[in-house]
């Protein structure tokens, strides 16, 4: 399968194109700057990289978050509108999902964390055997007293690795951590995670794939602080 892959939950961005699980072509947008106005333009880009034509696409794989709120809304809305254009199945990959994908820990317990601009901290947490992915505790906003829980015994993927290191340090000491590495939520993830969704489900979810968005409100003490 031709699948497009959209990523646009953090400041990185990028889009991709997957054929059978092989990367094609990819780029990358820097959302805080581009928005929706040069999305299009390097997608366009890469397919004429790729040799190919937007009807050749068999289907769309856009994250969902959580993170940017603007990111993520511009990302499904470009999502759906070539969906929705050009009669192609989509199909909506958590980000923290693609983050966890695109680890290089193989076999494990692996932990998502993402600290938002309010200083929340978004997490989740899975069990990873190579390509194949469990998801055990879903996004959420994680309170202190439950973040050394989250993370025991696990592999930390983060875009803000070193500085959530340290924090997770002075807060809670050695926490039972594996270790970690700083990493984005990549298109070429979400592509072939939906390549596999759309095998089993080719019908998509173009019109019920819904942003992770989770909530600004935290009760007090509930921030991570040095």
């Amino acid at each position: 399968m031709k699948i497009l892959g959209i990523e646009t939950s953090t400041e990185v961005g990028s889009v991709a194109l997957v054929e059978a699980g092989r990367l094609v072509a990819q780029a990358d947008i820097d959302t805080y700057l581009s928005h929706s106005s040069r999305l299009i333009p390097i997608l366009n880009s890469i397919l004429k990289k790729a040799g190919w034509g937007v009807g050749e696409l068999e289907g769309v794989g856009v994250g969902l978050g959580p993170g940017s709120f603007t990111g993520i809304r511009v990302g499904l809305a470009s999502a759906q509108g070539i969906a929705f254009g050009n009669s192609i199945p989509l199909v909506g990959i958590g980000s923290f999902a693609a983050l966890v994908r695109g680890s290089s820990f193989s076999e494990g317990m692996v932990s998502p964390l993402l600290r938002s601009r309010r200083g929340q901290i978004y997490g989740a947490r899975y069990r990873k055997k190579d390509d194949k992915m469990e998801e055990l505790s879903p996004p959420e906003i994680i309170a202190p007293a439950r973040l050394g829980e989250l993370c025991h015994n696990a592999w930390i993927v983060s875009p803000q690795w070193e500085e959530l290191q340290s924090r997770l340090e002075v807060v809670f000491g050695d926490a039972g951590i594996i270790g970690g590495e700083k990493i984005f939520p990549r298109a070429r993830w979400v592509a072939i995670l939906a390549e596999r969704r759309l095998r089993e489900n080719p019908a998509g979810e173009i019109k019920t794939a819904t942003p992770i968005y989770l909530s600004n409100y935290l009760a007090s003490g509930s921030k991570l602080t040095k």
